[in-house]
């Protein structure tokens, strides 16, 4: 009995090492392409060619009941412009899932965003593990569901100040 809850709290040490890595390798840089692990942060003057050539490079922006978004991240360069412009846009929202032990970067995940009210403002399938979008001030509920696991977080939306969600599934360790 004591063995298996000695296994047992290694795994939970090895889980929360692993999230916290992903954590901190996801807020120091921008996700380079879905499958790929975390790399090192740049600098930003070495971060694509800049100004306009990272613009011509984000994916098109869409828009749902007057709500603009854009979804993707896929490859060096689409994730790299989405990074640069995620400071115009009051939400950012960043999905990976903790899997052997690393992070891996999502795409495919169903967005529902939710405002105070529990009325679904924004719906879409994330192209990326990367989403932008265009929300009036306010609260919010983030919702995304990958492999069937549903999960949420909770943003409040003020103006000109951008948010960032961070969206990690875990999987435990077998």
């Amino acid at each position: 009995m004591q063995r298996q809850q000695e296994a047992a709290h290694a795994d939970r040490r090895r889980l929360a090492r692993a999230v916290a890595a992903a954590l901190a390798a996801s807020l120091s840089c921008p996700p380079l392409a879905a499958q790929d692990p975390p790399a090192e942060p740049k600098p930003p003057q070495a971060m694509g060619q800049g100004g306009a050539q990272d613009l011509a490079t984000l994916p098109d922006i869409r828009s749902i009941n007057g709500v603009d978004y854009l979804s993707g991240g896929i490859g060096i360069d689409e994730s790299r412009a989405i990074h640069a412009a995620a400071s115009r846009w009051p939400l950012q929202i960043t999905m990976a899932e903790i899997s052997n032990g690393r992070a891996v970067w999502i795409g495919a995940a169903d967005v529902r965003i939710r405002d105070a009210r529990s009325r679904a403002v924004l719906e879409f399938r994330s192209d990326g593990p990367l989403a932008l979008v265009r929300l009036d001030p306010g609260r919010y509920t983030v919702e995304a569901r990958f492999n069937g696991v549903a999960l949420k977080r909770d943003v409040v939306i003020v103006t000109g100040t951008p948010q960032r969600v961070m969206i990690i599934w875990k999987y435990l360790l077998r």
